[in-house]
């Protein structure tokens, strides 16, 4: 095959390889900022590095390392999120370019009764082997969303254990390889040579495909289990709220027979004349009214006031100031569980927050809620204490170890998403987070011109100036 044929299909093998691969960048990590353009030029960088590393015939350490340089660089420019998170993506388009190269090489070297050093010589043969890698590169990447899609790579990415693992067993099967490539370039006289590299490929990739399955399947499993922890914690403050209930009733019931037999003897009093007498047992009377107790509602779902109350009552016995008022439609297109699932990450987010707040400093939750149009907006604020770092688009957790630390908000974002809604952190005032849920509520309110859509209401949002609580 001619030259200029055989970098052609390079080029449009590493294209499609390329943008594949960046496609997948795109899902793990969506900006809103960045339009589709800056993929585009990504992947046009992409192919040029190829095209150049394979074209000038460096030596392949060297086109293996700087492709990941490549790769790895151009991730961390279009995608926010944890250092890990991207080292796993960036890493990931290489890593499967070099197993495959290092099945196809010696396998076409054998085929083709060589040996690999004189087949990596050879321009044609070498340009040709790289496309096939980048055809077969596209593949697996497909393979890899197919197996582990958005939500499941970024419960990985919000897993601390299962990201370090991740991470670590691919930069070694990585330059592992990249230290192997060596044999390209030695005559060795017999076919046990290429076949191993060939095998040892093969097993680097099965080895990367089974841990990250496994990884995948232990994050999942970790969320899976937030979720029966909220269920069951439901289950408790339904119990706790009857009993409430149960309690509340006795005491109206007996402050009910209370109020009959002292509105008889008021009677009684007025009828023969004694006034005076008659007056006090009335201002006794409004005075325990006044002394009874009264039932505070913070919301008008049951579920969501459920979780309100028993924050509200944990915040009463840790001296933290709780204000709530939330009034949520009733086709707010959610069950009761996915409204605890959201409330309860949040209100237990903001309640942990405050108490790691240091001794004489002044703690405070609010949640208060409005409607604009055909949305609704839940906004949960608190105070804290140090810095918050943001990943892309939600905190990374304060608290010390434990792998499933930050899916909490991980999980709110994916519910309120898949409903047609989104969810914003603002930390504009300092020591003060933010979260605000916008809710697509059809029918919540008259529709206003210009804020029917998503990205309407996206738009409007990107000045939405804090409230003071």
């Amino acid at each position: 095959m001619h030259d200029g044929c055989a970098a052609a299909l390079l080029a449009v093998c590493g294209g499609g390889f390329s943008l594949q691969f960046f496609r997948l960048v795109r899902a793990l990590f969506p900006v809103e900022r960045l339009r589709r353009g800056w993929y585009w030029a990504a992947a046009g960088c992409a192919v040029g590095g190829i095209l150049a590393l394979f074209w000038f015939q460096l030596p392949l350490y060297l086109c293996y390392t700087a492709l990941f340089g490549l790769f790895v660089g151009l991730t961390a420019l279009l995608a926010p999120g944890q250092t890990l998170g991207r080292l796993i993506t960036g890493a990931l388009a290489p890593f499967l370019f070099l197993c495959v190269h290092g099945v196809l090489i010696p396998l076409l070297a054998l085929l083709r009764g060589v040996g690999m050093d004189r087949f990596v010589e050879a321009r044609p043969g070498h340009l040709v082997a790289a496309a096939l890698a980048c055809l077969c590169g596209a593949l697996l990447l497909r393979l890899q969303r197919r197996l582990a899609g958005r939500e499941r790579m970024q419960l990985l990415f919000h897993c601390r254990r299962q990201r370090r693992m991740v991470s670590g067993a691919l930069l070694v099967l990585y330059f592992y390889l990249v230290v192997e490539s060596w044999v390209y370039y030695y005559p060795f006289p017999t076919a046990w040579t290429p076949t191993f590299h060939l095998f040892t490929s093969l097993v680097a990739l099965v080895t990367y495909f089974l841990l990250l399955w496994y990884a995948v399947d232990v994050s999942a499993y970790i969320e899976q289990e937030l979720k029966t922890r909220q269920v069951e914690k439901q289950l408790q403050r339904q119990v706790v709220h009857y009993r409430q209930y149960t309690q509340a009733v006795r005491t109206l019931r007996a402050f009910k027979h209370d109020c009959r037999g002292m509105v008889a003897a008021a009677q009684r009093l007025l009828a023969d004349g004694r006034l005076q007498e008659a007056q006090r047992l009335l201002g006794q009377m409004g005075q325990a009214l006044e002394a009874a107790p009264r039932e505070v509602t913070f919301c008008n779902h049951v579920v969501v006031d459920a979780i309100l109350r028993e924050c509200a009552a944990r915040c009463g016995e840790e001296g933290i100031d709780f204000s709530a008022s939330v009034g949520l439609p009733q086709r707010v297109g959610m069950d009761d569980l996915e409204l605890c699932r959201i409330f309860g990450n949040l209100v237990e987010n903001a309640r942990e927050a405050c108490e790691r707040q240091p001794a004489g400093q002044h703690r405070w939750i609010t949640v208060h809620s409005s409607v604009s149009g055909d949305w609704v907006t839940v906004e949960v604020a608190n105070t804290y204490a140090g810095q918050v770092k943001l990943s892309g688009g939600l905190p990374l957790s304060g608290k010390p170890g434990g792998a499933e630390h930050g899916l909490g908000l991980l999980s709110v974002r994916t519910l309120v998403e898949s409903r047609g809604g989104f969810l914003r952190i603002d930390l504009s005032r300092p020591g003060v987070f933010r979260a605000r849920l916008h809710l697509s509520a059809p029918g919540a309110g008259e529709p206003q011109n210009g804020e029917n859509g998503l990205e309407q209401k996206r738009d409007d949002l990107e000045h939405f100036p804090p409230n003071a609580p």
